[in-house]
Formats: structure tokens, C-alpha cells, sequence
């Protein structure tokens, strides 16, 4: 199904992807059943984006925003999304409204210090990022040349769809949460505490979003679901995301056929 594979390979789908959001919008019934059942997932669909909530099961090294390089970076992420909170759909603002305000409110071990370039790079690539998500768009101005002069300046339109960058919780989100916390959590919300059910959402998510699932021993639970309800796992694949299972004694692959929407491959 081509419009579950977009939907697992980006991180959303635009209304300005006119085609591709009226296909998925037009598959929601069919999508549904084994978003929901199968990887507990929430598909998030208005007349804005349509977007997967695609939360792994175990967090491992190499997931991320690519371009990102350093801590900082994602830390002026949040900060751009706090700061366009207060702003509407098509309200402009120039850059040195962001570094103000990040400037403001920066709570690192560092404070933020535009005349190093390291600290103006960091910002070019979160503004990158945010203008090829979509969440900002660029009027007038280059903010590449922000790495070399801190002077310069840049004018933004926000679009409004900040506002489904991050996901919401049950409960608020405190210092002293850890990691393993955010992804029971979304286990908790989808549905069903039942610890069958929630194996069998983690498994699934481990088997698409990662590029190998390993047995961690004889008493791995998530490897012997896998063994156990091959055949269930078989079919949801092949008719949801034409994929294949390869399992093995101590490991398991999901491999796709090639097609047009995969951006990325492993190996």
C-alpha cells in the first residue's frame, strides 16, 4: 500500500503535496486497521497535514534529525517552536526576532553568544531544517550568510503548522523523565495497557522502523512474538507494505520492494 510507505517515509505529508494528500486522505479507512492495531500508532489527519506519529520501540544511536550536529542544535529547535507559538498563520518576522528570543530564553550550560560562529551555524542548520519541513518559509533574504556575519538578517512567514511539529502527552513532561518514560508513555496512549497488546505494537514498531531486530537470548519475549506468529506478521506485511519477512534463528529483517516513495536504504 504506497500510501502507508509515504507515510512511514516522511516525517509528514504537506497540503501543498496536493496529489499525495488527497491519495492518503482517500486511504484513511484502509490504513487505519493496522496503524492502529498493529503498531498502535495515531494518524493525524486536518486540513493541514497528515501526518504518522511513527515513535520507535527501543532508541538506538543512529536516530535523529540528520543535518543536526550537536545538542545545541536541538535545543534551538524547541526554542523556534516555543517562539512560534504566539505567531499566526503568514505573520512575518525577521531573524533577529529568533536570536533574541533564543538568546532570552537559552537554558544550557553555555550561554548562547552569536559572534561565535559555531553558535550561528547551529542556528542556520535548525533554520534549514525548519524551512525544508515547512514550518517556516523564507520572504526575503538569505540566512546562510548568518554563519558569516552575525548581521545578518532574514524575512520569515510562518505557516501555521508549528504547531504539529511535537507530539502531547497525558501528563506533563518533567526534568526528572527518562527516555524509557516518553516511549512507555506512548505505549500507555495507545489504548490498551494490556501487555499482549503492547508486544505486539513493540515488535511491529521494532521490525519496520529499525533496519534489524536481533534475539537478545533465549528469553527475548519481543524475538519469540516474531517466531511465534510468523505467519500473522507475513501477511499484515505483504498486504499493508508489500514487504517481506526474513527470519532467521537469531535475527529478523523486513525487506521492501523497491519503489519511487523509500529515500533511504540499509546496508
Amino acid at each position: 500500500m504506497e500510501e502507508l510507505q509515504m507515510l512511514l517515509e516522511n516525517f509528514w505529508i504537506l497540503r501543498d503535496d496536493r496529489e499525495n494528500f488527497n491519495k492518503i486522505r482517500d486511504a484513511e479507512n484502509k490504513i487505519k486497521p493496522f496503524v492502529e492495531e498493529k503498531l498502535g500508532y495515531r494518524l493525524i489527519i486536518n486540513p493541514y497535514i497528515i501526518k504518522l506519529e511513527k515513535v520507535p520501540s527501543d532508541v538506538e544511536e543512529w536516530m535523529g534529525i540528520d543535518a543536526f550536529q550537536m545538542p545545541m542544535d536541538y535545543a534551538f529547535l524547541c526554542l523556534l517552536l516555543a517562539f512560534l507559538e504566539d505567531k499566526g498563520p503568514e505573520d512575518q518576522f525577521v531573524l533577529s526576532n529568533i536570536t533574541e528570543y533564543i538568546e532570552a530564553q537559552y537554558d544550557g550550560p553555555d550561554k548562547v553568544d552569536w559572534t561565535l560562529f559555531q553558535h550561528r551555524k547551529s542556528l542556520v542548520r535548525v533554520l534549514n531544517f525548519a524551512v525544508d519541513i515547512g514550518i517556516i518559509k523564507i520572504d526575503d533574504g538569505d540566512h546562510e550568510r548568518f554563519s558569516e556575519s552575525e548581521d545578518t538578517e532574514v524575512l520569515y512567514e510562518n505557516t501555521g503548522i508549528s504547531r504539529y511539529f511535537l507530539r502531547s502527552f497525558n501528563r506533563e513532561i518533567t526534568e526528572d523523565m527518562k527516555i524509557e518514560d516518553f516511549l512507555q508513555e506512548d505505549l500507555n496512549f495507545s489504548n490498551s495497557k494490556d501487555a499482549v497488546i503492547q508486544k505486539r505494537h513493540r515488535v511491529y514498531r521494532k521490525l519496520i522502523l529499525s533496519p534489524a531486530v536481533y534475539s537478545e537470548g533465549p528469553d527475548d519475549q519481543d524475538f519469540m512474538y516474531i517466531k511465534n506468529y510468523r505467519n500473522t506478521i507475513v501477511k499484515d506485511l505483504e498486504e499493508y507494505l508489500d514487504a517481506k519477512l526474513h527470519l532467521h534463528k537469531t535475527s529478523a529483517f523486513v525487506l521492501f520492494n523497491d519503489n519511487k516513495y523509500l529515500k533511504s536504504y540499509f546496508p
